[in-house]
């Protein structure tokens, strides 16, 4: 393989982790969220007792809440981004004319298995699986970009 056919591929692949990318991001905005949430209800952790002339109070506790709030905001963007790359990714998959390389990318890429459980799940060897995975790279064409 020349070194263009390899940016190719290696373009290819970027393009297909955009999915797992996106429930990545989503996943650090869930644990924020949860955090927040924790100290929130936790405050004797933080070291606000709510006693009068302590520190802490109401404001830091709206705080918390005001954070939360934009967080869940930044999650719904970012799980619809994630949705709208599911369906690029899904698209491109299924317009493979092979079902085995299709679901190959499809484990891989969009179900999130591991090398070592796909072999086993389809019933193929892991040599198999490998090469049923190159040869999809090949064929998968990455959509043009709408403005």
């Amino acid at each position: 393989m020349n070194r263009e056919e390899w940016e190719k591929i290696e373009e290819k692949k970027r393009f297909l982790r955009g999915y797992i990318a996106g429930k990545r991001r989503e996943q650090l905005i869930l644990d924020q969220i949860q955090k927040l949430r924790f100290d929130a209800t936790c405050p004797e952790i933080k070291g606000y007792d709510g006693m009068p002339g302590g520190s802490g109070g109401d404001s830091d506790l709206s705080d918390y809440f005001s954070k939360i709030e934009e967080l869940e905001e930044k999650l719904e963007a970012e799980r619809l981004a994630a949705v709208k790359e599911y369906e690029k990714i899904y698209q491109a998959i299924k317009d493979i004319d092979d079902p085995d390389q299709e679901e190959a990318l499809r484990r891989y890429y969009i179900l999130r298995e591991k090398w070592d459980e796909i072999p086993k799940k389809i019933g193929w060897s892991r040599s198999k699986t490998f090469r049923i995975y190159d040869e999809a790279l090949k064929k998968i064409k990455i959509p043009e970009k709408r403005n």
